[in-house]
Parts: structure tokens; C-alpha cells; sequence
């Protein structure tokens, strides 16, 4: 971590994004090669971080810089792709040429499936289909079973062993919209660590990196190729299990009012075994032993985020309709961008009445993100039909359908 930092001093880039870029850049090194028993919950290495901040405060540069280093200490390692559905994560991984051996701590033969994700723009990422992918996302995060998804393209599709980790930017304007149309919901909120910064790193005019970065930046690269040969579970020391017991008992007893502040807060002590196995990962020796040294390391990075966290739910209301006004778009897209407003209808008054789907439709005829026009299908009576932007000019013109009344 001190080389990381060094070298990224260089930079105008916040402090909060240096630690947790390297802590994400480590899980996605380490992934299922390391994990604990929390009874018969398996935890493994792999973390969500998602670096939130106003643009040009250096989040980009960060994931870059994490990116960098990741590829050139785990060259052989899946990276995924800006923008890419669950759909063809899933088929990716499935593949037989996907998964990569290791030899585990008992000295046999062991198989996973990583995908490490970079992502300059979340939204990029999730935008063909959010909540799909974010139920995705959900979904796979710490798999222990093997996960299968079926389609009827492509039949049923089994991961061994996968692994996902995340480290992703985004601006809270973003971020706070979805958290309020419970897009970003709390099931995936729960898995995710926000590294919200409101203030930007000091101005440097001029980068001139000296020998103490340049020795820094080559031994990153030493540290992750290290602790990409780190195998094994995690134990519990006495002093561990001594410091741990009234840290645990005290915070869930103490769960914030805030929603997302309750679910990360309840859950934290997992993004606490997950830290503190890749603190321990790059360390000079590693142990596999969580002590009280390690976990109040490892808690120190978690509490350092708390202080902004909470403004991101603070200034999220929930808007119930919102979240239904998705789905409906999510159905039409799926459905080839087009859809008959009475099945719309009925898909939505599922979840709300009359009057509510009624404005929800006005809403996104009156915002432009659907066009609602008479059409008439061959063979068929005319019906009132719903239009993502320009879908109906190309139905209309291969002949698939007649515009009858406007």
C-alpha cells in the first residue's frame, strides 16, 4: 500500500480512491484463491468498489492506473469489457477455454472463473439492460455453487467457480438518481463499497516522476504478481476472534436509520474478512490469520469512507413509480423496442393502479423516451402500439407494420 500511495502522490488524485483502487486491484489478483469459512458461508477474495465523485477529480485515472497494474502482473487474466450484458458475461465465461488452474492448499488440481472489470462509467456498463445486470451482479457476487443461466438461444449455461470484482467510477448525480428510483437497489448496494469524494487532491502543474516513484511503480507490480500465488483459507487468531466479538455485537446493535447506511453497515463485517484477506495477501509474509492487527488495519479503510457515504442516501427519497417507469422501458427494449400498449398495461398494473400507469405512460410519451401511435400489423386490427425513438421509422420501413393514425 505505501508504494501505491507513493506512486500515485504524483497525481491529483484523492487519497480515499489510491487505498481503495488498490484493495479492489488485489481482489481482483487474489479472486477465489483465498477465502474464509464464516460457518458455512464461504467469503472469497473478490470486492465491488465503486469510486464516486464530481468529474475531473481523478477517479478515471485511478481505475486506469488499476487496470494498468493489474494487466501486467496477471497478463494470462480475463478482463472484461466498457460495456458488456450479463448475457454475454455469462457466455464468456462459460466457455471451456475460460477458466484458469491452480494448484489449492491441499496441493490438488482447482479451476475458477475470474472476470476483473475496470469501468471508467458504470452507467456505460449497465445501460442495456440495468436491472438485469444489476440482478446479475447481485446474483454471482461470492457464488459458491456453480452458477447457470438459461436462455433458449443458447440453453443452459453452467459457471464453475466464478469470480467477478469491480472497480468502477461514477458521478453522484448518477448515482443518487438511481439509489432514488431504486434502480441501484439494496441488494446490490449491500455488495458494493462507495468511495464517495467531494474534494479534489492538491494541484500538481507538472508530473515528474523520480526515481522513488518509478522503483514504486515496478514493485507494485512484484507485490500483485506475489500475492497472485497466495492460496488458501483463512483462520481465526485468539486476539482475532478477542478484538472481533464486541466490534460485531456493537454495530449491529447500532444500524443507522438511513436504508443504505442500515444494509452496508449490516454486512460490513464482510467487506471487513474481504479487506483484511487482501491487506494480508500483499503483505511481505502472508499469514492467512485474521489477528486484531490485521482486522483494525482492514477496519480503518472501511470507517475512512463512512464520513461521505451517507449523503449519497441522504439525498436519495425513494420514488416508488420510478423503478416500475424502468421496467416498463426494459420490457419494450427486450421486446425489439416495440410493444402493445395493452400488454404494457397489464405488465405494469401489476404494481400500481390505473391512474398511476396512465401517468407513468404520459410521462415517458410526454419526455420523449417512448413515442405511443395507432398502428395496424398485417392480418391484425389496429391497436395502440409503444415505440422506443426510432423503432416505428424502421418497422415502417421494412414494411412491418402501417401507421393508420398519429
Amino acid at each position: 500500500m505505501s508504494d501505491y500511495v507513493l506512486y500515485h502522490s504524483h497525481y491529483e488524485i484523492p487519497r480515499a480512491y489510491v487505498y481503495w483502487s488498490a484493495i479492489a486491484t488485489v481482489g481482483a489478483v487474489v479472486n477465489r484463491k483465498i477465502h474464509f469459512r464464516h460457518g458455512d458461508i464461504v467469503i472469497h477474495g473478490n470486492l465491488y468498489v465503486m469510486l464516486v465523485g464530481p468529474q475531473g477529480n481523478g477517479k478515471s485515472v485511478s481505475c486506469d492506473f488499476a487496470k494498468r497494474f493489474f494487466k501486467l502482473a496477471c497478463p494470462g487474466y480475463n478482463v472484461g469489457a466498457s460495456t458488456q450484458s450479463a448475457e454475454d458475461i455469462v457466455a464468456n465465461m462459460a466457455k471451456e477455454d475460460f477458466p484458469r488452474g491452480y494448484t489449492d492448499e491441499y496441493g490438488e488440481c482447482a479451476t475458477f472463473a475470474a472476470y476483473a472489470f475496470f469501468m471508467n462509467e458504470f452507467k456505460n456498463f449497465i445501460a442495456y439492460a440495468p436491472s438485469r445486470m444489476l440482478a446479475f451482479l447481485t446474483d454471482i457476487y461470492d457464488r459458491v455453487d456453480p452458477f447457470d443461466s438459461s436462455t433458449i438461444k443458447r440453453g443452459v449455461e453452467s459457471i464453475v467457480n466464478p469470480s467477478l470484482n469491480i472497480l468502477a467510477c461514477e458521478n453522484p448525480d448518477w448515482l443518487i438518481n438511481n439509489l432514488k428510483n431504486d434502480i441501484v437497489s439494496g441488494g446490490f448496494s449491500r455488495r458494493i463499497i462507495y468511495v464517495y469524494e467531494l474534494d479534489r487532491a492538491e494541484p500538481k502543474a507538472f508530473i515528474d516522476l523520480d526515481t522513488a516513484a518509478v522503483d514504486a511503480r515496478d514493485r507494485i507490480v512484484k507485490h500483485l504478481q506475489a500475492a497472485a500465488t497466495v492460496v488458501g483459507q483463512f483462520k481465526w487468531t485468539d486476539d482475532g476472534r478477542k478484538w472481533y466479538r464486541p466490534w460485531y455485537e456493537h454495530k449491529q446493535r447500532n444500524l443507522p436509520g438511513n436504508p443504505l447506511m442500515a444494509g452496508y453497515v449490516g454486512t460490513k463485517h464482510v467487506q471487513l474478512f474481504k479487506v483484511a484477506m487482501a491487506l494480508d495477501a500483499v503483505s511481505p509474509k502472508p499469514m492467512l490469520l485474521f489477528t486484531d492487527e490485521l482486522l483494525q488495519l482492514a477496519v480503518s479503510f472501511l470507517d475512512l469512507i463512512e464520513v461521505n457515504m451517507p449523503r449519497l442516501s441522504q439525498a436519495a427519497g425513494r420514488n416508488e413509480l420510478a423503478a416500475i417507469q424502468q421496467r416498463a422501458l426494459e420490457a419494450i427494449q427486450h421486446n425489439g423496442g416495440w410493444m402493445l400498449e395493452k400488454d404494457m398495461r397489464k405488465l405494469v398494473e401489476i404494481d400500481c393502479n390505473w391512474s398511476e400507469t396512465a401517468n407513468i405512460l404520459r410521462h415517458l410519451e410526454e419526455t420523449q423516451q417512448i413515442s405511443r401511435v395507432m398502428w395496424k400489423m398485417p392480418g391484425e386490427k389496429e391497436a395502440w402500439m409503444l415505440f422506443l425513438p426510432g423503432v416505428q421509422d424502421k418497422l415502417a420501413k421494412e414494411g412491418v407494420i402501417k401507421v393508420t393514425k398519429a
